[in-house]
């Protein structure tokens, strides 16, 4: 566990939603349901960072990445949110990147031998 923890809430199409810590339980990124999700959304504490809106072509896309620099006793923690889909053949993503200093990134895509922003491997439940 890192000093820097952001939390999500997905939202349904129906009004319902999805924290990832309720009731003490904590729920899994595998336990939103994709059919019915129309935003989700990324909160330090109660103070709201980021929300993403998807419709029904977009697949949510989300991750915490955490790096130790060598010679360090600190961990770096990014977490990234995004999503993407298939225009006409074609894989189309934006992904947010939300750094632990305060600011965020955003990027068209995955970019190779970047130190953050390098490709995932995508779960069954994102793929487009």
């Amino acid at each position: 566990m890192t000093g820097y923890e952001l939390t999500w809430i997905a939202y349904y199409e129906d009004g319902t939603k999805l924290l990832q810590y309720e009731n003490g339980k904590c729920h899994k990124y595998l336990d939103i349901d994709r059919s019915k999700l129309s935003k989700f959304a990324i909160h330090n504490g109660e103070k709201l960072i980021l929300v993403i809106h998807l419709d029904k072509n977009k697949k949510l896309i989300f991750r915490r990445r955490v790096a130790k620099p060598m010679l360090s006793d600190t961990e770096e923690v990014v977490y990234l949110v995004g999503w993407q889909e298939n225009r006409s053949g074609v894989n189309v993503q934006s992904i947010s990147f939300i750094f632990q200093e305060g600011y965020i990134e955003t990027v068209d895509g995955f970019k190779e031998n970047h130190k953050w922003f390098y490709p995932i491997n995508f779960m069954k439940e994102e793929q487009v």
